[in-house]
């Protein structure tokens, strides 16, 4: 597996998800991380997170969706790279 090397470290990008979610009360938030990574460059975890965007949208009901972001972590640092 080859990852992003900056500074000499090896670089590693998990999903997440942050998303709040209203059934007629007040919003619940919660995070969502990516069973499939880690991904190895940011492009490939962007990538991700859009899929598992695409997926909460289509399974969710309408307008139950408040708020919805992805981050891709560098977990080499713990650092969000937000998309």
């Amino acid at each position: 597996m080859s990852c992003e090397k900056r500074d000499g470290i090896n670089k590693m990008f998990e999903a997440m998800l942050y998303m709040c979610i209203s059934f007629g009360g007040p919003p619940e938030c919660v995070e969502a991380t990516d069973l499939y990574g880690p991904h190895t460059t940011v492009p490939k975890c962007q990538l991700r997170l859009k899929e598992m965007t695409e997926s909460v949208i289509e399974v969710m009901p309408p307008r139950t969706i408040k708020h919805i972001r992805g981050a891709c972590v560098d977990l080499s640092k713990q650092g969000l790279i937000f998309t």
